[in-house]
């Protein structure tokens, strides 16, 4: 899907940065969270997205195979003002005429999710358009998905580096977290720093290709889980550009997958709250083949 996105050539060789900078460990993670958290400010973002939800059921005695793939996709609209989005609509329609009707919304990476309310066995759960979230009444930090992901999923050690890429001309910041005190296999989150700027334009984060999850007889298999963030730099900013998560997931002999793309089309700016400064001018998001 987003692999043309996600390539890039290199014209010239560029003299790569000093050590003292490629050490800047914390001026690497500055920029990957601008990445993680969207520009700045206040602005109303517009794109298209896709959720496709595929299902695999093995033969038994009494049917055949089952192979379907339900997609849903369609325009979507937001504002992101600070890392926060405080309103998020979208219109997703079934692309074909398949048999399973859900309310498919989008859920970005980038930002914490705007302001909803659930119910979760007679517990009340809130999520403030201020990043909060409160649990009957209890308030705790709101987090963005992505992150939420790494760490939910991740052991408390981590690695970290910043190395120079001759082939891309770019920083790579490379970090590394085993999946857990006692599984050393990695997660790895790889961002991608332009000429060696503060300013990052892509994202990958990998799980290790196969996690178990649960007791028997309910264990979950969760395969090829991955998510990816590309930016575009423009006047001292990152704007959205596209991202992508996947992963499959097996139980009891049935498998399904998940897989959300969305495209950016649009990014303006809006007014801001109350003593933050307000972007001036309109930009749209240069598309890229997918």
């Amino acid at each position: 899907m987003l692999i043309a996105l996600l390539m890039s050539s290199a014209v010239w060789a560029l003299d790569p940065p000093s050590h003292e900078l490629l050490d800047d460990i914390e001026r690497w993670e500055a920029g990957q969270a601008l990445l993680i958290s969207g520009p700045p400010g206040c602005w109303r973002l517009e794109g298209t997205a896709r959720q496709a939800i595929s299902l695999h059921q093995p033969p038994d005695w009494f049917s055949a195979a089952r192979n379907e793939v339900f997609a849903y996709e369609g325009p979507f609209h937001g504002t992101l003002v600070d890392g926060v989005w405080v309103d998020l609509s979208s219109d997703l329609k079934k692309v074909a005429d398949h048999k399973l009707d859900l309310d498919v919304g989008v859920h970005p990476l980038i930002g914490v999710l705007p302001e909803s309310e659930f119910e979760l066995e007679d517990t009340r759960i809130t999520i403030g358009g201020d990043g909060t979230a409160s649990v009957d009444g209890s308030v705790v930090q709101g987090v963005n998905i992505l992150t939420e992901a790494i760490e939910e999923l991740s052991g408390n050690v981590e690695t970290s580096m910043a190395q120079w890429d001759r082939e891309t001309n770019a920083v790579m910041y490379l970090r590394q977290m085993p999946l857990s005190d006692n599984d050393n296999r990695p997660i790895k989150v790889d961002v991608r720093f332009p000429e060696g700027g503060p300013l990052p334009d892509r994202l990958d984060v990998v799980w290790p290709k196969l996690i178990k999850m649960g007791d028997w007889p309910l264990i979950a298999k969760f395969r090829d889980a991955q998510a990816h963030i590309v930016g575009h730099l423009h006047e001292e900013k990152v704007l959205p550009w596209a991202e992508s998560a996947s992963f499959t997931v097996g139980a009891m002999g049935f498998t399904a997958g998940w897989e959300q793309v969305i495209q950016y089309t649009k990014a303006t700016p809006c007014t801001a709250p109350a003593g933050a400064g307000t972007p001036s001018g309109s930009e749209d998001v240069p598309k890229g083949d997918e």
